[in-house]
Protein backbone atom coordinates (compact mmCIF):
# COMPACT_ATOMS: atom_id res chain seq x y z
CA UNK A 1 0.00 0.00 0.00
CA UNK A 2 2.76 2.75 1.08
CA UNK A 3 5.25 1.53 -1.78
CA UNK A 4 2.50 2.23 -4.28
CA UNK A 5 2.42 5.67 -2.98
CA UNK A 6 6.03 5.79 -3.52
CA UNK A 7 6.75 5.73 -0.02
CA UNK A 8 10.08 3.87 0.75
CA UNK A 9 9.89 3.18 4.01
CA UNK A 10 7.77 4.55 6.86
CA UNK A 11 6.98 4.31 10.57
CA UNK A 12 3.67 4.88 12.26
CA UNK A 13 3.27 5.35 16.55
CA UNK A 14 0.25 5.53 18.42
CA UNK A 15 -0.79 6.20 21.40
CA UNK A 16 -3.37 7.40 24.29
CA UNK A 17 -5.74 4.99 23.17
CA UNK A 18 -9.09 5.64 24.78
CA UNK A 19 -11.75 2.48 24.64
CA UNK A 20 -15.11 2.65 25.20
CA UNK A 21 -17.18 -0.60 25.63
CA UNK A 22 -20.77 -1.09 25.40
CA UNK A 23 -22.00 -4.66 25.04
CA UNK A 24 -19.63 -6.66 21.80
CA UNK A 25 -19.11 -3.13 20.33
CA UNK A 26 -16.79 -0.68 21.25
CA UNK A 27 -15.54 2.91 20.12
CA UNK A 28 -11.58 3.13 20.60
CA UNK A 29 -9.34 6.81 19.38
CA UNK A 30 -5.86 6.61 19.85
CA UNK A 31 -3.40 9.66 18.59
CA UNK A 32 -1.07 8.84 15.39
CA UNK A 33 2.26 10.15 14.15
CA UNK A 34 3.29 8.89 11.07
CA UNK A 35 6.99 9.38 9.41
CA UNK A 36 6.86 8.72 5.42
CA UNK A 37 10.39 8.42 3.34
CA UNK A 38 9.65 8.89 0.01
CA UNK A 39 12.36 8.08 -3.24
CA UNK A 40 13.41 11.27 -4.10
CA UNK A 41 14.05 12.25 -0.50
CA UNK A 42 11.17 14.03 0.68
CA UNK A 43 9.98 13.10 4.25
CA UNK A 44 6.09 13.77 4.90
CA UNK A 45 5.23 13.89 8.30
CA UNK A 46 1.00 13.40 9.67
CA UNK A 47 -0.41 13.89 12.81
CA UNK A 48 -4.29 13.23 13.97
CA UNK A 49 -5.98 10.36 15.26
CA UNK A 50 -7.85 7.02 14.53
CA UNK A 51 -11.70 7.38 15.47
CA UNK A 52 -12.59 3.16 15.01
CA UNK A 53 -15.68 0.93 15.39
CA UNK A 54 -15.16 -2.47 16.70
CA UNK A 55 -16.85 -5.41 16.93
CA UNK A 56 -16.75 -9.05 19.23
CA UNK A 57 -17.54 -11.73 17.02
CA UNK A 58 -16.46 -15.47 18.48
CA UNK A 59 -14.47 -13.74 21.12
CA UNK A 60 -12.28 -11.86 19.30
CA UNK A 61 -12.47 -8.22 18.90
CA UNK A 62 -11.98 -6.53 15.04
CA UNK A 63 -11.96 -3.36 13.80
CA UNK A 64 -14.94 -2.79 11.79
CA UNK A 65 -14.85 0.76 10.40
CA UNK A 66 -11.27 3.19 11.08
CA UNK A 67 -11.47 7.06 10.56
CA UNK A 68 -8.27 8.65 9.72
CA UNK A 69 -8.42 12.60 10.92
CA UNK A 70 -5.39 14.74 10.06
CA UNK A 71 -4.58 17.50 12.05
CA UNK A 72 -1.29 18.48 10.71
CA UNK A 73 0.47 16.99 7.17
CA UNK A 74 3.82 18.26 6.83
CA UNK A 75 6.07 17.81 3.48
CA UNK A 76 10.19 18.24 4.17
CA UNK A 77 12.00 18.56 0.92
CA UNK A 78 15.71 17.51 0.33
CA UNK A 79 18.09 20.45 1.59
CA UNK A 80 21.50 18.93 0.53
CA UNK A 81 21.52 16.92 4.30
CA UNK A 82 22.31 13.75 4.29
CA UNK A 83 19.12 11.97 3.53
CA UNK A 84 16.91 10.12 6.22
CA UNK A 85 18.50 6.57 6.72
CA UNK A 86 22.03 7.82 5.16
CA UNK A 87 24.91 8.02 7.36
CA UNK A 88 28.41 9.73 6.69
CA UNK A 89 31.02 7.12 6.03
CA UNK A 90 32.99 7.23 9.87
CA UNK A 91 36.67 8.25 10.35
CA UNK A 92 38.79 5.87 11.22
CA UNK A 93 42.07 8.15 13.28
CA UNK A 94 45.35 7.36 12.08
Amino acid sequence: MFTANGYTSTQHLMGNVEVQVSGNSATMTSYLHATHVVSNGTIDVANGTYEDEVVKSQGEWRIKRRTLKLSTFSSFKPSGRPRCGSWPEPRVPG
